[in-house]
């Protein structure tokens, strides 16, 4: 999980880097926080379609059973959101450099062992069946990947914001039909 975490970052920052598209990001007016909600959810996106395939192939190749599901599901999401955060915090610290493809492992794997020492001891609690063991590395889970987002919402586009605030024509001084037609276009 931790080599394809460092992957999909680098990939991720390594197509801003082509063709100057930061500069563009930078430029285009929208919110830091938005760009960085999108980006880790792309990352959070391809770390669970592996992380599926790596629980069909755990029960179908080990022939294990499934005890705690509900651990399972739970430290398997927060320790994604945890990996696919506090990556792209990183990646984004490295992203302009020239030695960002060494610089990122280097960042990243002391901040993440917390994760993946508590995301290993939730998956053994629940695998085999004591999930009350579980339950602190879940929780130490949770505290990992609310610590790297963000503490706000991005707001809405300047675009999204300007239409919210706009508001059509006056027609004090034309016919009640020029009115009328007005009315009926932004009502309906």
């Amino acid at each position: 999980m931790l080599l394809c975490t460092l992957l999909a970052v680098q990939r991720s920052f390594a197509m801003e880097a082509a063709d100057s598209a930061r500069d563009g990001l930078r430029l285009s007016g929208l919110d830091p926080a938005g760009i960085f909600l999108g980006k880790a959810a792309a990352v959070l996106v391809q770390l669970l379609v592996l992380e599926a395939l790596l629980a069909v192939g755990i029960v179908v190749l080990y022939g294990s059973h499934l005890h705690g599901a509900l651990l399972l599901l739970g430290s398997s999401s927060a320790a994604t959101v945890g990996l696919a955060a506090a990556g792209t915090v990183y990646g984004m610290l490295a992203a302009g450099l020239r030695v960002r493809e060494t610089l990122l492992p280097l960042l990243l794997l002391p901040v993440v062992a917390p994760v993946l020492l508590a995301a290993t001891r939730s998956w053994e609690a629940a695998l085999s069946g004591a999930t009350a063991e579980g339950n602190p590395w879940l929780q130490l889970l949770g505290v990992f990947a609310v610590v790297y987002l963000p503490r706000r919402a991005p707001p809405a586009p300047s675009a999204w914001r300007r239409w919210l605030r706009w508001r059509p024509p006056s027609t004090s001084g034309c016919g009640s039909r020029l009115r009328m037609s007005s009315r009926v276009i932004w009502r309906g």
